[in-house]
């Protein structure tokens, strides 16, 4: 959450990367004016947060991706995001502040490392 809030309230703030979490209700920043200043959300299928992280996707006005994380036969709940997804993090920040437009396509095109890929089940939007 406090990822979110910088994003909305701090100009320096450049992007966001939401990991298991999401505002209470979803009543998140993220539907607030955010300048177009991308923002990424992954969570775990039986995650705690799951509905908030959803919430604040379906509020988001500028450009948003997220991904719930979901294994067979593996619980993937709260704590997902950091211990499966630091590897997601990692390229998000890369492509955001590094600029290395290579990682694009891992998230928003067909066959991308993180988009709709063995335990990524994704949607983007305002790409």
């Amino acid at each position: 959450l406090n990822s979110e809030q910088a994003l909305v309230k701090d100009k320096r703030v450049a992007t966001a990367f939401l990991c298991n979490s999401g505002a209470f209700g979803g009543t998140g920043g993220l539907d607030k004016n955010t300048a177009g200043k991308p923002a990424g959300i992954i969570y775990g299928r039986e995650g705690m947060e799951r509905p908030n992280a959803e919430a604040d996707y379906a509020n988001a006005k500028g450009p948003a991706w997220i991904s719930m994380m979901h294994k067979d036969g593996v619980e993937m709940g709260h704590g997902s995001g950091p211990w499966e997804g630091a590897d997601a993090v990692c390229a998000w920040m890369r492509w955001q502040i590094g600029g290395d437009s290579t990682i694009r396509k891992d998230f928003l095109e067909n066959g991308g490392k993180y988009n709709n890929n063995g335990i990524w089940q994704t949607q983007f939007k305002n790409w």
